[in-house]
């Protein structure tokens, strides 16, 4: 049986997490499982699972695209070790550019939590 890769949210602070407060904060319970979905087949194939549903963004870091009904949304990732997925920022997208303080907020919390 092939192991599965363990997905970790960033934290603010012990217990708090942006990436789970967006996802609960969407409104409505079909987009919050379709991103649960999303993040459960990222577990089971890392990066096997491919386009269109990762896609490489700078450096070592990743987006999880999740399309539910006409909102797009984006789940930041990076590789933090053997079998370990970080989602460190989530957005709805809603044009067609990343915006720089997304991308740069995604890029600040990674450093963070690589210790630089």
């Amino acid at each position: 049986m092939i192991e599965n890769w363990n997905i970790d949210y960033y934290e603010t602070e012990p217990g708090k997490s942006p990436i789970v407060d967006f996802i609960d904060g969407l409104p409505t319970a079909k987009a919050r499982a379709k991103i649960y979905r999303s993040l459960d087949l990222l577990a089971e194939y890392g990066f096997d699972l491919g386009k269109p549903h990762i896609k490489k963004i700078s450096g070592r870091l990743w987006e999880l695209r999740v399309v539910f009904a006409s909102n797009q949304y984006r789940l930041f990732f990076f590789q933090m070790g053997e079998k370990r997925l970080k989602v460190v920022h989530a957005i709805h997208k809603k044009t067609r550019r990343i915006r720089k303080r997304d991308l740069d907020l995604a890029l600040n919390r990674m450093k963070e939590c690589l210790g630089g």
